[in-house]
């Protein structure tokens, strides 16, 4: 019986002469981020107008997880609280300097329940309902001497051109709110009587109800913003006949004169809703985890399912940062909270623990605001998701100006976070700057850079490791199960998958032009059983230099 061979697709036994044809260009592997974060939100921003919650009244689930590329957006969602200031070092860890990135894209959702807040109008001839889409007691209206501070409110004003006619004005107050740890300063400096606040969106000149409710339809602030949530009439039908029972009156202007305050909402959060987000999050293309529950409650339920998450349940390896103790008290064991302690419960390469609180001049004076461990951790995983996975973050400058009092470390108190997994930071001499000390997670088996079981305590090596593996099942996926035939043991043969994840390795390759994942690569085995291939292979990470010894020899000649 003769040899039979494979050739595209067919079993073929015949002698004879025969051709195939094959690409011999590789692709260029699908370019992936490991710059983006997730916040799920166990209730720091409460009290602000942040969108839906996981389960909101008229947004929930999917719908209520938001995502933002720049520190605008992000801060026109928020609105205010310690959130809206720890924009700044996640988007901008450099501050002012351009050359330093931060997160590329930062997810938020809100792991509670919320109801939306209502603004009604009572008038002569009929009422009218709004909702607000933004929920929680951060939408409702708040007036401090006649300025809208926080949440929402509208007002019915006379017409401009028409004086006979009416207009329904709708405003967002624009206050940021109170900093609790610096003698409830507001966070930007302004005032809540100073702020402004802002004008969404107003009705055109209208005389009824009826002319209000077609504009709710078409206008996109409004839509984006607001609902209309419930129409009363008068006598009249409505849009059938546009009577005078639906026509606003000048006595509507008296009843409400000033802003109509946005009323009802409501916000609570729980062990529910968390595991709700967590089923929403779980695969999203994020690399880490920001945590909200720091310092005493860094050993909370919600931290530790969310380390089951990120080192267990998610089809790409994640991380988690949860931010420490604030100065030198809070460092090692003896106070509930403290970084040690935290670092030593989670003993994981997938958690980052950060110690330590900072000092940010106040421009003009001779002063300084401090803040926590929050603010550094927040400076951390802007720092690290700003840079590529193959740049560690040790010694990488730290846009401060100082450590909050008693909280400098010794040589001594760096060796001993060293040993117990502890990002922490200090002010370098010879660099004449703040900057992050040696690139570790909180993993206690650190004597070796990478153990026998593949953990490491360097956050760079677990990075490249995570983007690795992120880039060959994602690219493998499109490349081979994309197509209307196959993958069979015909259309994709063991010396196709080779070949593929030798070319895709390949192009990790870190030369001596361009940094990347590894330095090398080799060892690919595929073995067969059933129906799954199982490949092997062995890589070198471009993993940092942390040490440089120069030793020098003293001659006599």
């Amino acid at each position: 019986m003769a040899t039979p061979i494979q050739l595209r697709g067919q079993t073929i036994r015949r002698s004879g002469v025969y051709t195939d044809t094959k690409s011999g260009v590789q692709n260029p592997p699908v370019t992936l981020s490991s710059g983006n974060v997730c916040i799920v939100d166990t209730g720091m921003a409460s009290g602000w107008a942040n969108g839906a919650s996981v389960n909101g009244e008229l947004t929930q689930g999917k719908d209520a997880l938001y995502n933002f590329s720049n520190i605008i957006d992000f801060r026109n969602f928020i609105k205010g609280g310690y959130l809206y200031l720890l924009a700044e070092p996640l988007f901008l860890p450099g501050g002012s300097d351009p050359s330093i990135s931060g997160v590329s894209t930062l997810y938020y959702i809100k792991a509670g329940t919320t109801t939306a807040a209502t603004i009604t109008f009572n008038l002569t001839n009929g009422s009218l309902t709004f909702k607000t889409k933004n929920e929680g007691s951060g939408a409702n209206g708040v007036v401090n001497s006649g300025i809208l501070t926080t949440g929402y409110g509208c007002k019915l004003i006379a017409g401009i051109q028409d004086p006979s006619k009416y207009i329904i004005q709708f405003w967002l107050g624009n206050f940021h709110g109170l900093d609790p740890q610096n003698n409830n300063q507001p966070y930007d400096g302004i005032t809540d009587v100073n702020s402004v606040p802002v004008l969404i969106t107003q009705t055109p000149e209208v005389s009824n109800i009826d002319e209000v409710v077609l504009w709710c339809e078409s206008d996109i602030d409004f839509i984006n913003n607001f609902t209309l949530a419930f129409t009363g009439y008068g006598v009249g039908l409505g849009l059938a006949n546009l009577d005078v029972y639906n026509e606003f009156t000048p006595g509507d202007l008296v009843s409400y004169v000033g802003y109509n305050l946005a009323t009802g909402g409501t916000e609570s959060y729980s062990d529910a809703d968390f595991d709700a987000a967590l089923k929403i999050v779980k695969d999203i293309d994020c690399a880490s985890f920001l945590s909200t529950d720091y310092f005493t409650n860094a050993q909370s339920l919600s931290n530790t399912k969310l380390l089951n998450l990120v080192s267990v349940l998610t089809k790409y390896q994640k991380y988690l940062y949860i931010g420490g103790g604030k100065d030198k008290n809070t460092f090692a064991t003896g106070i509930s909270g403290n970084s040690q302690d935290t670092a030593v419960y989670y003993n994981s390469d997938s958690v980052i623990t950060v110690h330590g609180g900072i000092r940010k001049k106040i421009a003009g004076l001779p002063s300084y605001k401090v803040y926590d461990s929050m603010y550094k951790t927040c400076l951390a995983v802007g720092r690290v998701h700003g840079l590529d996975p193959e740049v560690a973050i040790t010694l990488k400058t730290l846009n401060i100006d100082g450590d909050v009092a008693n909280s400098s470390l010794s040589d001594d108190d760096q060796e001993f976070a060293l040993k117990y997994g502890i990002l922490y930071s200090y002010f370098d001499t010879d660099l004449n700057a703040f900057v992050f000390g040696q690139d570790v997670n909180t993993l206690q088996k650190n004597n070796y850079l990478v153990n026998n079981d593949g953990t490491s305590f360097s956050i760079s090596v677990k990075r490249i490791c995570s983007q690795l593996n992120k880039g060959i099942i994602i690219n493998a996926k499109q490349t081979f199960y994309s197509g209307n035939s196959g993958p069979n043991r015909s259309t994709v043969s063991e010396q196709d998958i080779v070949q593929w994840l030798s070319g895709y390795l390949k192009s990790q390759l870190a030369t001596s032009t361009q940094d990347n994942l590894i330095i090398s690569y080799g060892n690919i085995n595929i073995t067969t059983v059933e129906d799954n291939y199982f490949i092997t292979y062995e890589f070198v990470p471009n993993f940092e230099i942390s040490k440089m010894i120069f030793t020098g020899f003293v001659l006599e000649s």
